[in-house]
């Protein structure tokens, strides 16, 4: 005769339940660090308020920001909405620049952007399996288009001539990340 304490199997099925959800939870935010959102801040160009001097005082009329270089490194960010069903997403990443709207509190970020990604990195935190991620950039100048001219996006900047998110397509490929280690190390 077999015999199971049913107690005790219950108690391993919930640790083995409690264990994947958080490695796979751990899987989805080092993955949206480490291939998007620290490569977003890298390829954001840091600027040069002496050669551009003009569009930071245009850029300082038109939002009031202070004209100093950083500002679109510095506002790059993790937005996880909460309360919403994105079950019937087929992606569970978005990366975009959101123009129109900007963050209170600008943040001035160093060369490196080692603020903003501290930043990002806590607001991984918050995920949760099956919440929708997005990785963006509220600073309007940022955006293909807007109230200064041709923005970062589009190559308005020799640091970064292809745009920000354009040379980190293949980046983003699935392929190269090591899923199954960071499983493992979660």
């Amino acid at each position: 005769m077999i015999t199971i304490n049913a107690d005790k199997l219950a108690e391993q099925l919930k640790k083995i339940h409690e264990d994947t959800v958080r490695k796979l939870e751990h899987m989805v935010q080092e993955y949206v660090y480490e291939v998007i959102a620290e490569k977003a801040v890298d390829h954001t160009p840091y600027g040069d308020a002496v050669t551009y001097a003009e569009l930071y005082e245009r850029r300082n009329n038109l939002y009031g920001y202070q004209e100093r270089p950083g500002l679109a490194k510095g506002s790059w960010s993790v937005f996880i909405p909460k309360g919403v069903d994105f079950a019937a997403k087929s992606k569970s990443v978005t990366i975009y620049s959101d123009a129109g709207s900007t963050v209170s509190g600008a943040l001035y970020d160093t060369e490196l952007g080692s603020g903003a990604k501290a930043k990002m990195q806590a607001q991984l935190e918050g995920y949760k399996i099956g919440d929708l991620v997005i990785v963006r950039n509220t600073q309007p100048y940022v955006s293909i288009g807007n109230a200064l001219g041709k923005g970062l996006e589009s190559g308005h900047s020799k640091q970064a001539p292809q745009g920000i998110m354009g040379p980190m397509e293949s980046l983003i490929a699935a392929y190269s990340f090591p899923f199954k280690d960071v499983f493992d190390r979660g």
